[in-house]
This record gives structure tokens, C-alpha cells and sequence, in this order.
């Protein structure tokens, strides 16, 4: 990849002050959970960190363990990391061009405040995909970027009161903030890009989104926060190659399953339960799902009636798990399968705790077979019952799932 972007850091001025910030107040909030996220979900210690700077953050990745290379588009920033750290390898990468780390792969690609300051989605989307194509088989991206609510509020490290229009501000939008934690306190501008943009920006570098992480502040931490404890700073995601190895669980054999559920308050009122349920699903294929809360829970319109709610997904799930088994049956057992449809209903109700739950699924498969390839009534039914005790979703859940099977005779829509 490759293509000039510019770096706010080349200033000589601000590489001056920014060199000798360690990990001050809520720059500390960073990086606090990072060693836990690093044990879950890295295997592996070579490590690169794209967009080092003075290498702060490349000497924070030897001290978790990793075998780290630096690399960073400002020269004056790489200088100052290399006289940091003698014994460390930094590279200068003009113009981002990556290929200077080639053939190398990495288990951990770290970038800390990189894309704050990287403007378009085509550059941020070509760096994605070129970082994910550094990871090794089972390698995962870390990306440590600033959320959308830091320009909007007061910290204990930054400062926004001065910037109103911040506030109005959209994706792609300049915004700006000063840093007090350093001298130089001329804001530092910053790119703004909202965490539903980040979610379609992975998906369309190739990327799966693993985990979402937004440290908030403890009264026992060792700072004073001005609005940490309530309001997370900083969004770090884990990534992974799409289609490239899953999470395993102990015993390895299976792999891990995502969803992105993202919500938006788009500046609608958020006060007294009155808010838009409706929010968005994102699937690792690029599918995107319209959701929200039922009408029958919220009533409209704070609810949105044509999205697809948690009540209905559930049991869209139990019904296509089923169906997915029962082809996977009858295929095996030599019936041809031509039309599958199933109108199945759920029943929200209490359970035996007392609780509203979905306590009964109704399954009314209508299958039409090719008429040289019919099971006998029995052989129908016992795949069904197949069918439902290899279904993982059913085996997840304690409600009571019931199938009513019918053949449809052939020709019948």
C-alpha cells in the first residue's frame, strides 16, 4: 500500500513535546487493560506497532513480553525512538508504504492513535488492508483509537471546552483538542471517525471485528478523572483476518461466532426512556440487519416496526438451524429436498422463576421432496427428530421447541 498522507507529529515542535510523555492520567486509561486483552487474545510474541512515534508505545509491547518493531511515518518521531531505545528496531515508512516490512508477518499488529490522525476512508481502509495482511495465520490487529466522546467532554489529560463545533462534527469531520499534558498546548487536530464507521471499514478491508474494549475509570485508579468513570474515552478493537483462524475453546474445536450490534443516538432526545430502539446488526460477511426492540415491548414510535427484533431473531435461529439439519439429513439419507418453508412462532411468557422469556417455539416446516426421492411418513418424522437433536442452537436453550412437520405435495408453492 501505498499513497502520501501527513503525520501531525513531523511538526518538530510537537515530536519535542510529545516525546517525553510516558503514560500520563487518561493516556494511563489506555493502556491499562491492554496486558489482559493481549493475554486473551494473542498467541504468539512478534509484534509490530504501525505508527509508533517516539516509541512509547513500542517499549510498552517489549514490557508485555513481545518481540517489537517500531514503525512510523515522521522521521523526527522515529529519531527520537531510536535514541529512546538504541537496542530497538525502528523503521521510517515514507508515505505509509508498508512493503519495507515485507515478507515478514506478525502475530500482533498494534497501532495506538494512528487513525486519529489519518483523514478518508480510502486511506484508512487501504492501511487496514495492508496491516491485515501482515498477520500471521491467527494473528490479531489491535487498534487503540479515540472515540467519538472525547472531543465533547473535559478530561483529565485533554481539554475540548474551547471547541464547540466539535460537537456537530461527523465522520471525516477535523476536530480538535489540546493535550495538558505536554507544554505545547496548541490543539492537536484529529480526524474524526465514529465506531459504526470503523465497523464498515473492517469489514470492507477484510477484517472481523473479535471485541470492542472502552476502558472506564476506577475510583481506585491513580488518577483523579474529571469525566472517565463515566464516559470511556477510548475504543480499542481486537481484529482478526476474515475467514482466517477462529478463537478455539479449550478443547479446540470450535470456532468463535460474532456479531456487531451498534447503536446511535444520532442527537435524539436520551432522557426519561424516551429514545429510538432501532440500532443496527453486522455480520462478518457484510451483511447489515435493520433491528430494534418489538412494538409489542416498545411500543412505536420508539420502536421501529419493519427492523427485526431479538424476539423474532431468536426465533429465526432456532428454525433455520433446524431446516440447515434436516437438509443435511435427507441429502445424506438420498431424499431430494425441493422446497423447504417454515411459519414458525414463538411465545413470550413467564418461566418457571417467574421471568418473561420465550418459553415455547413452534416449528411448522412445510417440505416438498422430489417425487422419485420421498421418505415414508416415519422416515419424514425421524429425520425431524434428527434434525432437532443436532442443533446446536436447541441444545443451547431451555425453552421448549415443538416441530410440527407436514410434506407438501409436489408442484405446491
Amino acid at each position: 500500500m501505498s499513497g502520501s498522507f501527513s503525520n501531525v507529529y513531523e511538526d518538530e515542535g510537537r515530536a519535542r513535546a510529545y516525546a517525553d510523555l510516558e503514560f500520563p492520567g487518561t493516556y494511563w486509561l489506555a493502556f491499562r487493560d491492554l496486558p489482559d486483552l493481549f493475554a486473551r487474545h494473542v498467541r504468539g510474541h512478534l509484534a509490530l506497532d504501525f505508527g509508533c512515534g517516539a516509541g512509547r508505545s513500542t517499549r510498552f509491547l517489549k514490557a508485555c513480553g513481545f518481540e517489537a518493531v517500531g514503525a512510523d511515518i515522521s522521521a523526527a518521531m522515529v529519531t527520537r525512538a531510536r535514541a529512546r531505545d538504541p537496542e530497538g528496531e525502528y523503521l521510517l515508512i515514507p508515505d505509509g508504504d508498508l512493503t519495507a516490512l515485507e515478507p515478514r508477518r506478525f502475530d500482533l499488529v498494534f497501532c495506538a492513535f494512528t487513525f486519529d490522525n489519518i483523514p478518508g476512508d480510502t486511506k484508512r481502509r487501504a492501511l487496514f488492508t495492508s496491516l491485515g495482511g501482515l498477520l500471521a495465520e491467527g494473528g490479531r490487529l489491535v487498534n487503540l483509537v479515540s472515540a467519538a466522546e472525547i472531543y465533547v467532554h473535559e478530561w483529565t489529560s485533554f481539554s475540548t471546552r474551547d471547541f464547540r463545533e466539535n460537537r456537530e462534527a461527523a465522520s471525516g469531520d477535523t476536530v480538535r483538542i489540546v493535550m495538558l499534558d505536554v507544554p505545547d498546548r496548541r490543539p492537536v487536530e484529529d480526524v474524526l471517525c465514529t465506531e459504526a464507521d470503523y465497523e464498515r471499514l473492517f469489514r470492507e478491508s477484510g477484517l472481523r471485528l473479535l471485541d470492542t474494549h472502552c476502558p472506564l475509570g476506577q475510583p481506585s485508579d491513580p488518577w483523579e478523572w474529571v469525566s472517565e468513570e463515566e464516559v470511556s474515552p477510548w475504543s480499542i478493537h481486537v481484529l482478526s483476518r476474515a475467514g482466517g483462524t477462529g478463537d478455539r475453546n479449550e478443547e479446540g474445536t470450535m470456532s468463535a461466532y460474532t456479531a456487531v450490534v451498534s447503536w446511535d443516538r444520532n442527537g435524539d432526545p436520551f432522557a426519561e426512556d424516551d429514545y429510538s430502539r432501532g440500532h443496527r446488526w453486522s455480520f462478518d460477511g457484510g451483511i447489515e440487519v435493520p433491528a430494534s426492540a418489538s412494538p409489542h415491548v416498545v411500543p412505536l414510535p420508539r420502536s421501529v416496526e419493519a427492523a427485526v427484533d431479538p424476539e423474532e431473531a431468536f426465533v429465526a435461529s432456532l428454525a433455520s438451524c433446524h431446516m440447515l439439519w434436516f437438509l443435511s439429513v435427507a441429502s445424506r439419507r438420498g431424499f431430494v429436498v425441493e422446497r423447504y418453508r417454515d411459519e414458525a412462532a414463538g411465545t413470550l411468557g413467564r418461566n418457571a422463576e417467574g421471568r418473561l422469556a420465550m418459553t415455547r417455539v413452534m416449528l411448522r416446516p412445510r417440505v416438498t421432496f422430489a417425487p422419485d426421492a420421498r421418505p415414508t411418513e416415519a422416515d419424514h418424522e425421524a429425520m425431524h427428530h434428527e434434525a432437532h437433536e443436532r442443533c446446536f442452537i436447541a441444545s443451547s436453550v431451555r425453552t421448549e421447541v415443538s416441530c410440527e412437520p407436514r410434506e407438501e405435495p409436489h408442484g405446491c408453492s
